[in-house]
C-alpha cells in the first residue's frame, strides 16, 4: 500500500494550526482566571506542548529519516533515540494535563466552599 503523503501533511499542518489556536486562547483569556484556575490552565498549555513536540518527532521516527513505515528503507539507529524522546514527551504531555485537571476539580471545589 502507497503512503500518502499529502495526506500526513495535510493533517499535521492542521494540527499545529489547532494547537497554536489552542495556545493562543489560553494567552488571551488566562490572565482573566485567577488562583487555581490559571495554575491549571498554565499546567494544560504545557502538557499540550509536549504532546506537540511527541507528535513532530514521530514524523521523523515513520517518516524520513527513520522511514519506520517503509522496512526496506528503514535505518534502525535514527529511530531509536527519538522512540525514547517521543515516550518521554508523552509521558511528561498527560502528566501534566493530569495535573491542570486536578488543579481545575481543586479550584472549583474550594470556590463553592
Amino acid at each position: 500500500m502507497e503512503i500518502l503523503s499529502w495526506y500526513f501533511g495535510i493533517l499535521g499542518g492542521l494540527s499545529t494550526v489547532l494547537f497554536l489556536g489552542t495556545l493562543w486562547y489560553w494567552m488571551k483569556y488566562s490572565r482573566l482566571e485567577k488562583g487555581g484556575m490559571r495554575r491549571a490552565g498554565d499546567l494544560k498549555a504545557v502538557g499540550y506542548g509536549f504532546i506537540m513536540l511527541a507528535s513532530w518527532l514521530m514524523c521523523g521516527i515513520v517518516g524520513p529519516p527513520g522511514s519506520a513505515a517503509r522496512p526496506e528503507r528503514m535505518m534502525v539507529e535514527s529511530i531509536v533515540t527519538p522512540s525514547y524522546a517521543v515516550m518521554l514527551f508523552l509521558f511528561l504531555g498527560f502528566l501534566f494535563i493530569f495535573l491542570g485537571q486536578r488543579t481545575t476539580y481543586r479550584a472549583k471545589a474550594a470556590s463553592r466552599a
